[in-house]
């Protein structure tokens, strides 16, 4: 798994519901960031009656002309793209917060390889399967995430790869 930094930026508005949903992926090359965040239209309790922040990220390497960016100069450049999306965004701005993570997630380790092993065998707990993060910052559970999708994906590939034959 290939290892890179990112941005939180957040940046607070007036207004609420100002992205059509809680969570928009951005895949174009366009955009500087790959997903905007508007928690408060599914938690409405995370910014005050009337007001919002939408997270955006952007990825980056440790070191590069993004994570060298001043706050400013990410507020602006995240401003400068949701004006795209959202022409008002810069007269609802209030303001923003940017939080650097040199060593973003999912970061796969394989110090503990035998314990996400075990992990994946049992919960230790009958009938109980991990499903997810479930709001966890263990990065066992993203890597039991991953390991089980993988598995049902190779699954998948081989039973459609048989089928194909058979047309």
């Amino acid at each position: 798994m290939r290892v890179t930094s990112f941005f939180l930026v957040n940046i607070r508005f007036t207004g609420r519901h100002l992205l059509p949903d809680t969570v928009v992926w951005f895949p174009e090359k366009q955009f500087p960031f790959f997903r905007l965040t508007e928690a408060p239209i599914s938690m409405p309790w995370l910014a005050p009656e009337g007001k919002t922040i939408i997270t955006a990220d952007i990825g980056c390497k440790k070191g590069d002309e993004i994570w060298s960016m001043s706050e400013g100069a990410l507020e602006d450049l995240c401003l400068e793209h949701l004006e795209k999306l959202l022409p008002e965004a810069r007269g609802r701005h209030l303001g923003c917060s940017v939080l650097r993570t040199p060593v973003a997630y999912p970061v796969f380790i394989n110090q503990y390889e035998e314990e996400r092993q075990q992990f994946e065998a049992s919960t230790g707990i009958d009938n109980l399967i991990s499903v997810g993060r479930n709001g966890e910052f263990s990065h066992i559970f993203m890597e039991d995430v991953y390991w089980r999708t993988r598995a049902k994906i190779d699954a998948l590939v081989e039973r459609l790869g048989v089928l194909a034959r058979s047309y």
